[in-house]
């Protein structure tokens, strides 16, 4: 398999659904809502264990508390969880059409995107939590963003 664009959609749905409070028991709720598994917690992220079938079901856990708390957000730590939907060698030219299919699955669950571009990367800026898609050359995946993160990201690139 090259993408499991059925495991990426149901963890978006868990996502979208999910009461975020963006602390740290937000990973562990997370987890056991999504199927996943704490690999390894450390004082600025953990490393996740999702249940998607690809090559490297991977997912990191961003946590920046002084960041988060000069945003706004008193007892907030969790900046976002990413996580790949796709093998980690995947063709270059199967990677679009990867992520158009990707996209019209996830605007019939989210509505339409925020943002997108030609690339096939897109955004749904929803209440309670940012869902990216985004792709390099080194990995395709989703990004799950507190919103007072992406707000201090979006700041930082208009600078």
């Amino acid at each position: 398999m090259q993408a499991d664009i059925e495991g990426a959609v149901r963890a978006v749905e868990v996502a979208k659904d999910f009461r975020w409070t963006w602390k740290g028991d937000d990973v562990s709720r997370f987890c056991d809502a999504a199927g996943w598994q704490i690999e390894d917690q450390r004082t600025y992220g953990a490393t996740l264990v999702t249940d998607l079938q690809i090559d490297k079901p991977d997912s990191f856990v961003g946590l920046d508390r002084s960041l988060l708390h000069q945003q706004g957000g008193t007892k907030e730590s969790v900046t976002h969880i990413d996580f790949r939907f796709t093998d980690s060698r995947l063709p270059a030219g199967q990677r679009r059409a990867i992520l158009g299919q990707l996209n019209e699955r996830l605007t019939a669950v989210l509505d339409t995107p925020t943002w997108s571009d030609v690339e096939g990367q897109a955004a749904w800026y929803l209440r309670r939590v940012i869902v990216r898609v985004v792709a390099d050359d080194a990995a395709t995946f989703i990004d799950l963003v507190n919103p007072l993160y992406q707000r201090w990201r979006d700041e930082t690139e208009d600078r």
